[in-house]
């Protein structure tokens, strides 16, 4: 009986499989397939979908499970080593099982590959770290400002003690008023 070996490698009860874990897992499995690792992007899918790639980007569905995985991936990788070879020829089992031992002693099915999930702050700690950049920023923006005040200032009083100016044919000229009317 083909692949009877294969499947019995498998524990009785095996845990579901999450999106994250597949995504890490397929990299994996493609990478010790194929002796290189994967270059493009990965996309979790759902339904009725086979793990494959499609138009560059590995497409991994975590609603079949281990097993699923294991075995498309297992697929994938023999159909690129072997183009020429049926698809569950003997050395399609011999990947699989090669695959399934691999997955087992890795510890995939313990949880070594769910993501470490970070504490979260408390909220109003996150919220008054937030309050202080911004009032930093702001009081920064006023420096800023108070700056450029006291620069213009310091140009405004340099054309008003100069009054007259002279022009370069000798002339004088009375410096330039301006009233509110005329910035209309």
């Amino acid at each position: 009986m083909r692949y009877a070996a294969v499947n019995s490698a498998w524990p009785p009860a095996v845990p579901t499989l999450t999106g994250p874990e597949a995504a890490s897992a397929a990299r994996r499995l493609y990478r010790f397939g194929m002796k290189r690792a994967w270059k493009g992007p990965v996309k979790l899918t759902s339904g009725n979908r086979y793990t494959w790639i499609y138009h560059g980007e590995l497409r991994v569905n975590p609603g079949k499970g281990w097993r699923g995985l294991v075995h498309d991936m297992s697929h994938l990788v023999h159909r690129y080593q072997h183009p020429d070879k049926s698809g569950h020829d003997m050395r399609h089992e011999f990947l699989e099982g090669e695959m399934v031992a691999y997955v087992i002693a890795s510890g995939w099915l313990q949880g070594k590959l769910k993501p470490k999930t970070k504490p979260k702050p408390p909220l109003q700690e996150v919220r008054h770290a937030r309050v202080l950049q911004r009032l930093a920023d702001w009081k920064r923006k006023a420096k800023r400002a108070a700056t450029a005040i006291r620069k213009l200032e310091r140009q405004r009083k340099y054309y008003e003690r100069k009054g007259e100016t002279s022009c370069s044919n000798g002339t004088t000229t009375k410096p330039l008023t301006m009233d509110a009317s005329s910035l209309r």
